[in-house]
């Protein structure tokens, strides 16, 4: 099973984009999703995952706002083996960060200038996940 112990956003930055232009069908293609993982015990059954979905293209029509948004949260993570405790928390647990970060920004863009924008879906893969400075 895993639990969310809980969760926060501590940097959310939206601007809206001078240069949209509405009738261009919005393009998520130069978004980027960075995440990583750490375990914060030594049975490593609680992890925190530290997500960041940017999309700051400053030539883009297509993108009503330009957007920086963190989120984290915390899991405790019961399955029987620890390689899947780490799998199961990575990745169902960054999807569970990317839903509240998704949910953020349709709620403060619905206020904005150009109307509510919402977040494709996301398959993380490995290639999202990056080591943290104090991990490395």
């Amino acid at each position: 099973m895993l639990k969310v112990l809980h969760s926060f956003y501590p940097s959310i930055n939206i601007v809206a984009n001078v240069n949209y232009n509405a009738d261009i069908e919005p393009n998520f293609d130069s978004m980027e999703v960075r995440a990583n993982i750490s375990s914060t015990n030594n049975e490593e059954t609680t992890f925190q995952i530290m997500l960041a979905v940017t999309l700051e293209d400053d030539d883009s029509q297509s993108i009503p706002y330009r957007f920086s948004i963190s989120g984290v949260a915390a899991f405790e993570c019961t399955f029987d083996s620890k390689e899947e405790r780490v799998l199961k928390a990575a990745f169902n647990g960054a999807g569970i960060v990317y839903a509240g970060i998704r949910e953020q920004l349709a709620t403060l863009s619905s206020r904005s200038a150009f109307g509510v924008v919402t977040l494709p879906t996301y398959h993380f893969s490995s290639k999202d996940f990056h080591e943290s400075e104090t991990e490395k």
